[in-house]
């Protein structure tokens, strides 16, 4: 009965890819661990890309967009921040209810991203974007990021409709056993 409540918890995860020498292991370990708080508590999954390859913005994006597939449900919210050290370009990726996010809220966490990021300070870069993703989780639509169209299927309710499948074939399997 628990594997798809699981699985659901999985699609908010802390996705941290971080190229060798940018950050120590401690500071990528702090990263990691304070991106898991705040994907479990925005339900949403927080992601921190650093690498030094001289990427422009498109090819940031792209690499934004396959750390989420590699690594997310296609249906789970995320917003990454992918930055190249060496061109010095960043790139701020928003899916599903984070592209909902008030303009105010959004302005609020790249800002608190490119304090760090003038500075040439990557740790503190991912932190206070993390931290502002953290604190600045208001929604542009009246029902706080909560998709209610038929694009989008709503995670939870999923998750409602497999316990009820998984139920009703494990009474079916019972009744013909018996």
């Amino acid at each position: 009965f628990c594997m798809p409540y699981f699985a659901g918890r999985l699609w908010n995860a802390p996705l941290v890819d971080v190229a060798d020498g940018i950050l120590s292991d401690d500071e990528i370990s702090e990263i990691t661990a304070l991106a898991k708080d705040v994907a479990e508590t925005s339900e949403a999954s927080i992601g921190i890309i650093f690498t030094d390859s001289s990427l422009e913005q498109d090819e940031l994006m792209d690499l934004a967009d396959a750390l989420y597939d590699d690594n997310c449900d296609q249906k789970s919210d995320a917003i990454i921040l992918a930055v190249d050290v060496s061109s010095r370009q960043y790139y701020i990726r928003q899916i599903g209810k984070m592209n909902n996010l008030q303009s105010t809220a959004m302005d609020n966490i790249e800002n608190a991203a490119r304090k760090g990021l003038k500075k040439s300070d990557w740790y503190a870069a991912a932190t206070g974007f993390i931290e502002s993703v953290s604190e600045n989780m208001y929604f542009s639509n009246p029902d706080d990021g909560d998709y209610s169209d038929g694009d989008y299927d709503d995670p939870k309710s999923d998750i409602v409709k497999k316990e009820v499948i998984i139920i009703c074939v494990s009474i079916v399997i019972s009744l013909i056993a018996t």
